[in-house]
């Protein structure tokens, strides 16, 4: 059905999902236009592949939408089937609908976090947890979607973590992307130790990824150190992770983590002060 066929009212599921993050219906159907058009698609595997911290109950409110508008079929299963043509069709319209709606919020209201939540593996989670994105598919998606520079900072890691992130890094290293590390002075054979050793046969492929260890001395402080407990991950500027999740597989698998995603001029702040922080730190040299 063209868009000018389609009543307004149908639409204004579509512009309430716009709303809530125009940058999330993009990824849904960026998702959808690389499926197969005969095939059902279950909506966990949308919101993976779609990533951008999305939850089940947050792409099924964007599909419902899209249905609205008839590019289509959400099944009782939480099924998707796409209907290429009305997809086609309607691109302009949506494109506009997004940037209309994106422009705006950005006028009328400032940039308002998402909320983020890392549960136990085991864990029943509340009923109001869908109001949360995943904290574990934030930080990876604001590591593969950097462009220019990737600040990670966090005073403890642990080889299981590095072991995961290590390829999205060596990738956005090879995109040409800087990085920069920023943790604690490990103890000799420590989980961080590795951790950092692993991260650090990356930065050996180029001077465009460096650790940096922001931990000295302090006669100041109740054990001794100068240190740092925040932990954070910032994209270009444009997206930071703040939260209370280490970087080791407790913080980010086995516990309860809770953190926000800030975005402009908010992510903004953190990411210069923690390059700032960074700046203040010395150079590791990883054995």
């Amino acid at each position: 059905m063209a868009p000018d066929a389609v009543m307004p009212s149908a639409w204004t599921s579509y512009f309430r999902a716009c709303l809530r993050s125009a940058e999330a219906v993009q990824a849904v159907e960026s998702v959808l236009a690389a499926t197969p058009s005969s095939t059902w698609t279950a909506t966990e595997e949308i919101r993976r592949r779609a990533g951008h911290g999305l939850t089940l109950d947050h792409v099924a409110e964007i599909l419902s939408a899209l249905s609205a508008i008839d590019v289509g079929s959400l099944d009782g299963r939480r099924r998707w089937l796409t209907n290429p043509h009305a997809l086609s069709i309607s691109l302009t319209e949506r494109v506009r609908a997004r940037q209309a709606v994106s422009w705006t919020a950005s006028m009328l209201t400032p940039e308002q976090p998402t909320p983020l939540v890392s549960t136990p593996r085991d864990a029943t989670a509340p009923a109001f947890s869908h109001e949360f994105g995943d904290l574990r598919t934030t930080l990876r998606s604001i590591i593969a979607g950097s462009q220019q520079t990737l600040v990670l900072a966090s005073p403890f890691w642990d080889l299981n973590v590095a072991d995961d992130i290590a390829p999205l890094l060596a990738k956005r290293l090879h995109a040409g992307v800087r990085i920069r590390i920023v943790a604690r002075d490990p103890q000799p054979g420590s989980p961080s130790d590795r951790a950092i050793s692993l991260i650090g046969k990356i930065a050996e492929q180029g001077n465009k990824c460096e650790i940096r260890i922001l931990d000295k001395p302090s006669r100041h402080d109740a054990f001794g150190r100068e240190t740092f407990h925040f932990k954070m991950v910032g994209a270009d500027g444009s997206l930071a992770y703040i939260g209370s999740a280490n970087f080791d597989t407790a913080g980010l698998a086995s516990r309860w983590e809770l953190g926000v995603l800030l975005r402009a001029g908010s992510a903004r702040t953190f990411f210069d002060l923690v390059n700032a922080l960074a700046d203040s730190g010395r150079l590791s040299v990883v054995q």
